[in-house]
């Protein structure tokens, strides 16, 4: 009965990391589009319109997004490398079971 107990969890636990990174990530986007859309704003009050002035945000909204959001990255990261080894280690786990039965 551990087992089977045992199995629930784990794969209850894999659909939250999953939504967790997911968010992350999803909120990591929204941050940097709102500093773009910030920025866009900006140059459009002072009268930097159009193609230039979205050209020129998006080249200011980079390095303002890499230093204010640097910590938001990180996390972003970490999530994503921790789900890929956990793909990974499942990978190599179910090919090895597969082994094991032939």
């Amino acid at each position: 009965m551990a087992a089977v107990s045992d199995t629930p969890e784990s794969s209850s636990e894999a659909p939250q990391q999953k939504q967790s990174t997911t968010g992350l990530a999803l909120s990591y986007f929204i941050a940097r589009l709102g500093i773009f859309a910030l920025i866009l704003a900006g140059f459009w009050l002072i009268g930097f319109r159009g193609l230039p002035g979205a050209v020129a945000a998006a080249i200011v909204s980079i390095p303002v997004s890499f230093f204010a959001l640097s910590k938001m990255r990180v996390r972003v990261a970490e999530g994503m490398s921790q789900r890929k080894e956990k793909q990974l280690s499942m990978r190599d786990e179910f090919r090895s079971t597969g082994k094991k039965a032939d």
